[in-house]
């Protein structure tokens, strides 16, 4: 990797933009970066390492890059210009930062921003975006990540030094693993160690299940030689108890106990299957007590079943009998039944005739109107017993006469009904014109209230619309008032600092010309120096070496030995530049408060006195908001005068709408009081006519209707009373049917009766009956004498089958006593517990031996196994303990050969070691071999060749101590270099540290850096030692200032 091009701004102490062309720098190639302490030499590095790796070397972290000078607009950035791989890239980096917002108060967060580009031809391609995915580019294309980058490219300030005296033990070993690839040692003694844990893991585990396999042995076989199991064998096997009482502890105790298990196992087998022989007897000889039980308990059922029959035997002839005598009386049952129901009708009509006369004198007593029947005038009271009597003896004409006058009263309802409805229509209509004139009257002075609410709108409107007009300029009273009091409040610190730019201008320019004035002497002097020097080297006839003369009539007065040397002009030189530099700075200053004077006396308009100002600006203010207010109500009064004059116009319409409505009121309501007078005349009529000439009384009579009465019941709730007549007559004409048809019915069960008691007279001379009741008496009814047959035939055929089942085969010959079979099912029951148990107990022993039989097959495969994994178990275990450190020397496979690279580097280290220590001194690895050493291996030495003897690095001094660091470091470099293949190291940056060393080894250490130089490589050196100033005279000058700080890059800087 070769820097081309940085380029940054709003970094670190820079505020703007600044750039380094490191072509300008790599003629020399070896160059410098100077300036006062604090001004930002180093984030120069750090601008670098940021591009590259979006991070930068020490504690400090990526958001706090973002320069304090920097404007809010100016964004913080970096752009990286190099050449890796043959190639042209460009990276582009921002961190992520917070900056004041450009409107509003407050902050705001950028978010960081990565992209990396690739040159092709005259433009950039993008090749990656988003930090992580750059980081990686970049990684894979420089070969170094970042911790390795600020090892080998960049040595930061103060941590060089690192790799020769480490703060701890570990920290070398860290440093070492990180700029040498040797993960690969490290996974394969994780890769050994986990190896070896893992047979270690599964030797256990075989072990484990080998012992739980013989625990399980050993239980299954103290179950079968102490448990319910252990039965006496007659073969022999129980005479060993020595070997079935010894623990399980190996193969051929295992197979032996699976063998004597076994043995065992058929013995118990045998004696279970003769106790099934035994339970299968026992089963044969109480099924057939069983069997002989159930033919005993029948033959007694029968035999009680016979005596039951016997003992019903009369009452079944009493059965006998009756039916036969229904049987002689079956003829007379038709004339019997006949009579018997016709006078049970002809008593139901009797009952029903005298229900149907009481509804109907009830009715009649009930009815408020004279009722119209045949032969009365209807002008007279009728009796309730006349009305009765009429219906008896015509009903037809009673019912005629009485749906007549329900016709009429239909009629005369009507009318009434519609006279209701008009009269109720006329109230309404009454009820109306009064609401729409009050109405009328409401909205008429509603209308008068909105009307003077519309003219006190109307002047607030003119009003406010006046002083709106007058908002732009007490806006602008208001501005111009606010800059003035702000101008008077900066302009006196802007004139102090006029005032001190000013002085600063005047020291800066008397610096600046003595400076100069300094130079000039200096440098006379020197040239004088030089014409000195040269005139002391003349002699007479020699030619003189400037212009060629042999003869010297004028040589220089000036006395050689005061000679100025040209370093001593130089350094006077560049204080000069110093000081020009200041007072440019300074004069910049000073323009720039003198232009802030004169912009804040051109916002004061002529005023010079704070009171007036603020006197104007309380004035302003109040004229503003009362214009802002007024402005502000203007949306609001007009949208309320508008609403007003609407309301206006609707309440005048509303008002006129409810005055024509009540006058058509008025006109509906005399027409219907025309038509209500025409129907109460209409009623007055009717109710003359005689059937209804009478005033209806409420207490049932009736009264001789008079005109006066009958004004009366027009006047009055006629319709009610009309209505409860109708239903009275109604009532006494469905009363009159409910009598004419029970006459009817009556007189025909009557007629019934005498016939039927004629033929069942007839019937009863032709039987044996002497009377009606005694053959009432014989009769039985089809459900009595078909329930008597069927009981008589159910007792003979009972009779018939216990007879054939007492003299069946089955039931001959049986025992006298009934056999016992409480005593058959318990023996069967013992017989089957004993069974169970010795089946029970023989398959225990069958799995018992079953399980140990294959336990032991397990065991000894398992055995068989396990013996390989534990001969590999103890050989990862003594690689393990090798690769590790854990014996032997105690240095780990990596540790090992992080050594041999340590090695390496010191022989590198040490051809530049001895060129500026002058051959004295040597770096050399101590591999030291003490116990418990956590840096053994890396332990480094340094070997003084005045004394021939070794000692710790901490005892050099702080110059030797810089000088083994450098040459270290630059091993370091080269040996990364050598052993990562393809890496080119094209660029070193050095960090300071040049102070501690005197003349002399300073000068041997510029040699090996030039040496660098020579090799082809960029070297750029951070340091504020004057020498090296001297030395390097291409460069990059870092100027601080106020403002932030900037960059001179070029020669004699």
């Amino acid at each position: 990797m070769r820097p081309l091009r940085l380029e940054i701004q709003g970094f670190g102490p820079y505020a703007g933009t600044e750039s380094v062309d490191f072509a300008d720098l790599a003629n020399d190639g070896l160059f410098l970066i100077h300036g006062p302490t604090g001004a930002g030499k180093t984030a120069l590095l750090d601008a670098m390492c940021f591009a590259l790796y979006g991070q930068v070397p020490g504690s400090r972290t990526a958001s706090s890059l973002r320069s304090q000078h920097a404007a809010p607009d100016q964004p913080t950035e970096v752009r990286f210009e190099f050449a890796a791989d043959g190639e042209h890239w460009l990276v582009r980096r921002r961190p992520s930062y917070t900056r004041a917002k450009h409107r509003g108060a407050g902050v705001t967060t950028e978010h960081p921003q990565s992209q990396l580009f690739k040159r092709e031809g005259t433009e950039w391609k993008s090749v990656a975006k988003g930090a992580n995915e750059v980081g990686r580019e970049l990684v894979d294309l420089l070969g170094l990540d970042h911790e390795q980058f600020s090892r080998v490219i960049v040595l930061p300030q103060g941590q060089f030094q690192r790799v020769l005296r480490p703060s701890t033990a570990k920290e070398r070993e860290e440093l070492l693993t990180s700029l040498f690839d040797t993960e690969l040692f490290g996974s394969i003694e994780a890769w050994v160690q986990e190896r070896w844990r893992e047979s270690t893991a599964a030797v256990t585990a075989h072990e484990r299940q080998l012992e739980h396999l013989r625990r399980q042995a050993d239980e299954r076989w103290a179950e079968l030689d102490h448990g319910p199991t252990a039965f006496p064998c007659s073969d022999g096997v129980g005479s060993e108890p020595a070997a079935r009482r010894e623990s399980l502890g190996d193969q051929d105790r295992f197979d032996q106990v699976a063998m004597i298990a076994g043995r065992t196992a058929v013995a118990i087998r045998g004696r279970a299957d003769a106790a099934v022989e035994r339970l299968q007897a026992v089963q044969t000889a109480g099924t057939a007590a069983a069997i002989t039980a159930e033919r005993w308990d029948r033959r007694s059922a029968l035999m009680a079943e016979s005596s039951e029959l016997d003992a019903a035997a009369p009452t079944v002839d009493t059965w006998v009998r009756k039916v036969g005598t229904a049987r002689a009386a079956a003829p007379l049952r038709a004339p019997l039944d006949a009579a018997l129901a016709a006078a049970d009708a002809h008593e139901s009509a009797r009952s029903a005739l005298v229900a149907a006369t009481t509804r109907l004198e009830r009715a009649a007593a009930e009815c408020p109107v004279p009722l119209a029947l045949p032969g009365h005038r209807s002008a007279e009271p009728i009796a309730t017993r006349a009305t009765v009597a009429a219906v008896h003896t015509d009903p037809d004409d009673a019912l005629a006469a009485l749906t007549s006058q329900a016709t009429q009263l239909d009629r005369i309802i009507e009318i009434a009904r519609r006279r209701t409805t008009q009269a109720a229509r006329l109230d309404e209509l009454a009820v109306r014109a009064r609401s729409h004139h009050a109405a009328a009257t409401q909205h008429g002075e509603q209308a008068g209230r909105c009307a003077a609410a519309v003219a006190e709108l109307e002047q607030r409107l003119d009003a406010d619309r006046t002083a709106a007009a007058h908002l732009a300029a007490s806006a602008a009273r208001v501005e111009r008032a606010t800059e003035v009091i702000e101008a008077l409040g900066l302009i006196d610190t802007a004139r102090r600092q006029v005032e001190a730019a000013a002085t600063a201008r005047a020291e800066r320019l008397n610096e600046q010309l003595e400076a100069r004035q300094a130079h000039q002497d200096l440098r006379e002097r020197y040239l004088d120096g030089i014409a000195a020097a040269l005139s002391a080297e003349l002699v007479d006839g020699a030619p003189c070496a400037v212009c060629g003369a042999t003869e010297h009539p004028h040589p220089s007065a000036v006395d050689a030995s005061d000679v100025i040397r040209r370093d001593d002009v130089d350094r006077l030189a560049a204080r000069h530049d110093d000081a020009v530099v200041a007072l440019e700075a300074a004069v910049a200053r000073l323009g720039e408060h003198e232009r802030t004077v004169a912009e804040l006396q051109g916002r004061l308009h002529g005023v010079i006195d704070a009171a007036p100002a603020d006197a104007e600006l309380t004035s302003a203010r109040f004229a503003l908001a009362v214009a802002r207010t007024a402005a502000d109500g203007l949306p609001d009064l007009e949208s309320r005068l508008a609403a007003a004059t609407a309301e206006v116009t609707r309440l005048e319409r509303a008002a006129t709408s409810e005055r024509m409505e009540a006058e058509k009121c008025v006109a509906q309501t005399a027409t219907l009081a025309a038509e209500v007078d025409a129907l109460d005349a209409e009623i007055a009529v009717a109710l003359r006519i005689p059937v209804a000439s009478c005033e209806l009384s409420t207490s049932g009579g009736a009264t001789p209707a008079t005109p006066a009465g009958a004004t009366r019941l027009v006047t009055g709730h006629t319709e009610g009373l009309l209505r409860d007549a109708r239903r009275a007559v109604g009532r006494v004409i469905d009363a009159a049917r409910g009598v004419a048809e029970a006459v009817r019915q009556e007189s025909a069960a009557a007629a019934a009766v005498a016939d039927t008691s004629q033929r069942l007279a007839h019937a009863l001379d032709a039987t044996a009956f002497g009377s009606v009741a005694e053959a009432r008496a014989a009769t039985l009814d089809d459900r009595e004498s078909a329930e008597l047959e069927s009981r008589i035939a159910a007792h003979r055929d009972r009779v018939a089958g216990v007879t054939a089942q007492l003299h069946a085969d089955d039931l001959v010959d049986l025992p006298t006593e009934r056999p016992d079979l409480e005593g058959a099912a318990a023996a069967l029951e013992q017989a089957r517990r004993e069974s169970a148990s010795l089946a029970s107990h023989a398959e225990r022993a069958r799995a018992a031996s079953e399980a140990i039989t294959r336990w032991s097959d397990e065991h000894r495969a398992l055995t068989l196994r396990t013996e390989p994994a534990r001969r590999e178990e103890a050989l990862l275990r003594r690689l393990s303990d090798t690769l590790l450190g854990r014996s032997g020397s105690k240095v780990s496979l990596q540790r090992w050969v992080l050594a041999a690279f340590l090695h390496d580097v010191c022989e590198l280290a040490n051809q530049r070691l001895a060129t500026m220590t002058g051959g004295r001194y040597s770096l050399l690895v101590h591999r030291g071999d003490t116990p418990g050493n956590r840096s053994a291996g890396l332990d480094l030495r340094v070997l003084d060749a005045h004394t021939g003897e070794e000692r710790d690095v901490s005892t050099l001094s702080g110059g030797e101590t810089f000088q083994a660091s450098l040459a270290l470091a630059l091993a370091v470099a080269d040996a990364v270099e050598q052993h990562a293949g393809g890496i080119r190291m094209d660029a070193l940056f050095v960090d300071e540290g040049f102070g501690t060393l005197d003349p002399d080894a300073l000068e041997l250490a510029m040699d090996e850096l030039d040496a660098l130089r020579a090799g082809g490589r960029m070297v750029g050196v951070i340091s504020h030692v004057g020498t090296m100033q001297e030395r390097i005279r291409t460069g990059i000058r870092v100027i601080p200032s106020e403002l932030g700080s900037t960059l001179r890059v070029g020669r004699a800087i």
